[in-house]
């Protein structure tokens, strides 16, 4: 049996990339020979990670739920001191769904919103029994919802892709050296 994983192709063309083609979204088949299944796009894109493509969280005492039925397509860690202001720590670590996707299975959250830098509004929800902050809507993109990783059940998948308004980072937060660093928004 062979593997078949798939890899992001990014850079020159070489004879490797010629010899085994293209296919949609710029991903290549490499054959392997440990007879495991594909692994998702997302799951090789962070590196190896399991994703779970039906996953859910909520608050702390579980007065909010919530149910995701597909994949992220984003991690990242944000420093903006407003992250910094609503998680209590050094940043605000990012999964982003589709909202399409995500459903508010149990309860209600409670809603904070401000400007962010760009001018749009920032929804923060947390539960207003507990406390716990759950999830954020961007004003800039209102088709995705952008879940804490400490309210998912399972947070032992997550892992950043990149570090975001790093000039606000704190001297005592480390970041991991793999991921990319922006000093503000991308």
């Amino acid at each position: 049996m062979q593997l078949f994983r798939l890899e992001v192709i990014f850079g020159p063309l070489n004879a490797e990339r010629k010899r085994i083609g293209r296919n949609i979204m710029g991903m290549r088949q490499l054959k392997d020979g440990n007879g495991a299944k594909p692994r998702s796009f997302t799951d090789r894109l962070w590196g190896g990670v399991n994703m779970p493509s039906n996953f859910s969280g909520g608050c702390a005492c579980r007065a909010i739920r919530y149910q995701c039925t597909a994949e992220p397509f984003y991690m990242g860690n944000c420093h903006c001191r407003d992250c910094q202001q609503a998680t209590g720590s050094a940043y605000f670590p990012a999964v982003v769904v589709s909202i399409d996707k995500f459903t508010l299975t149990e309860g209600e959250p409670t809603w904070y919103e401000s400007k962010a830098d760009r001018g749009h509004t920032m929804g923060r929800a947390f539960c207003n029994k507990c406390g716990s902050p759950v999830l954020l809507r961007n004003g800039a993109n209102e088709t995705v919802v952008v879940l804490y990783a400490g309210s998912l059940d399972d947070p032992s998948w997550y892992k950043p892709k990149r570090d975001i308004y790093t000039k606000s980072a704190q001297p005592w937060a480390l970041m991991h050296p793999d991921t990319e660093k922006h000093e503000a928004m991308p």
